[in-house]
C-alpha cells in the first residue's frame, strides 16, 4: 500500500500545474460569504444543539449596519454538536437561495491531553515537533502568543496524532467507504461520523422544501477537513454540493484527494492565504494528499491576485511553505495568515458581538488559556518516549 501511494503521488506531481489569475469580484464575494459562515461555526450557541427551532440568525452584524452582508437573512435550521468536540450547523438563506452546511473542528484545546495520550503513530516530523514544543512551552513562550499558541498547538497535535486508515469504517452506512481503497485521517473521520447522519437528514429535508436552492458546504481550519468529508458524502448521496474550505489541513491519502477532486456533483474551492501553516499538516510524507484545485492568495485575499494550483501533490502554492515549530513560535506575525479574518476580508468583525446572542448566551470562538502543568508534562512524556524508540 505504501508503495502504491508513493507511486501515485509521483505520477500526480508530474502533472501538477499552477497558473496566475486575478479573482473576479463574484468569486471574492463568494469566498468572503462562505468564510463568514465557516467562522460562525465557532460561535458556541450556533452549534450546541439547543433551541434550534427559534430561527436564530447566523450573524448579528455586531451593531454595524450591513455588517452581515449576504448572511443578513440567513437563519439556522439545524445544529449538530458531537461528543467528539466537532460540531456544525445548517443555515438557510432566502436572499441567496442557498442551503449552507458549516462545520467547526474540535474546540481548540478541549481534549488536548487525550489527543497527546492516545497518539499511536509518530512520524519523525511529529517527534521533532513535540520535542520542540516541549522546549517552547517550558520557556513560557505561549504566554506571548496572545490567543494563538494553545489553539494552534492543540490543533496541530490533533491533526498529526491520527493516522491514515486508523479508524473503523461504519459498514452499516451504504455511503461508506466514500471511495474504494481510500484512506482517511482517523481523527477527522471519527469526528465526522458523529455529525453525518443529522447533516444528511437536514439537507434532504431542506432540499425537498426548497428544490431550487443550492447546497454549499464550508469550514475553516479543522472544520475545513470535516467540510471536505461532508461535501464528498453529500455528493455520493446524490446532491450537487459546492465546497469552500479555508486553511484546510490534508484529510486523506492521495486516492481520496483525487476522488474528491474529480467528483462532478459540485465544485471545489480550497482557499489558502499566503503562508498559512495549517494547510501543510498532516505532512505529505506520511501519505496525505490535498484536494485540488487550490486557490492560493500569496499576498492575501485583498490583493485579488491568486495562483491556481492543480494536482493532489502540488507544492507550488501554499505547499511551498512547510510547517515547523520555529515559525509558529514567531507568534502572531507567523500565524496571522491562518486567522479567519484574513479569509473573510470584507467582514467588519470586531469581537464576539457578531455572534448572535440567544437568551444571554455568548459565543466563544477562541480559547486563550495557557497550557497547564499537567499538559506540559504529557507533552514532555510523549517526546521522551519518542526519543527512546
Amino acid at each position: 500500500m505504501r508503495f502504491s501511494i508513493t507511486g501515485l503521488s509521483v505520477l500526480l506531481s508530474l502533472v501538477a500545474t499552477s497558473s496566475a489569475e486575478t479573482a473576479s469580484e463574484e468569486m471574492l464575494r463568494n469566498i468572503d460569504t462562505f468564510a463568514r459562515y465557516a467562522a460562525f461555526g465557532y460561535c458556541d450557541h450556533l452549534v450546541d444543539g439547543r433551541n434550534i427551532n427559534t430561527g436564530t440568525k447566523v450573524c448579528s452584524g455586531g451593531g454595524i449596519p450591513g455588517g452581515c452582508g449576504d448572511l443578513q437573512d440567513a437563519v439556522v435550521v439545524m445544529e449538530f454538536p458531537s461528543s467528539e468536540g466537532a460540531a456544525g450547523y445548517v443555515a438557510l438563506s432566502n436572499k441567496t437561495q442557498q442551503i449552507v452546511v458549516s462545520f467547526r473542528g474540535s474546540k481548540p484545546g478541549r481534549d488536548f491531553l487525550s489527543d497527546v495520550n492516545t497518539c499511536k503513530t509518530r512520524t519523525p516530523k511529529f517527534l521533532n515537533f513535540m520535542q520542540g514544543a516541549v522546549d517552547w512551552v517550558a520557556r513560557g513562550m505561549q504566554d506571548n502568543m496572545d490567543k494563538i499558541s494553545r489553539p494552534i498547538i492543540s490543533n496541530v497535535v490533533k491533526a498529526t496524532c491520527s493516522v491514515l486508515g486508523g479508524a473503523v469504517i461504519d459498514t452499516s452506512d451504504p455511503l461508506f467507504p466514500i471511495c474504494p481503497d481510500c484512506q482517511l485521517h482517523s481523527g477527522f473521520y471519527e469526528a465526522f461520523k458523529g455529525l453525518k447522519d443529522k447533516m444528511l437528514e437536514t439537507v434532504k429535508e431542506q432540499k425537498a422544501a426548497h428544490p431550487d436552492f443550492e447546497v454549499v458546504v464550508t469550514g475553516y481550519s479543522l472544520g475545513a477537513a470535516l467540510a471536505t468529508l461532508g461535501a464528498a458524502y453529500l455528493r455520493k448521496a446524490g446532491f450537487v454540493a459546492d465546497m469552500y474550505t479555508y486553511g484546510s489541513p490534508r484529510v486523506g491519502d492521495a486516492k481520496f484527494a483525487e476522488f474528491v477532486s474529480n467528483q462532478r456533483k459540485g465544485k471545489n474551492f480550497r482557499i489558502t492565504n499566503a503562508n498559512d501553516p495549517v494547510a501543510n499538516i498532516p505532512w505529505q510524507d506520511a501519505g496525505f494528499g490535498h484536494v485540488s484545485p487550490e486557490y492560493w492568495f500569496p499576498q492575501g485575499l485583498a490583493a485579488k491576485e491568486m495562483q491556481v494550483c492543480s494536482g493532489t501533490d502540488n507544492l507550488q502554492c501554499s505547499g511551498s511553505f512547510p510547517f515547523n515549530l520555529h515559525n509558529v513560535a514567531g507568534g502572531k506575525a507567523r500565524m496571522k495568515p491562518h486567522v479567519w479574518t484574513e479569509y473573510a476580508i470584507g467582514f467588519p468583525f470586531t469581537g464576539p458581538s457578531a455572534c448572535p446572542g440567544r437568551s444571554g448566551r455568548k459565543g466563544n470562538p477562541e480559547d486563550s488559556r495557557p497550557f497547564s502543568e499537567e499538559e506540559v508534562a504529557a507533552m514532555r512524556r510523549l517526546a521522551s518516549e519518542g526519543a527512546e524508540e
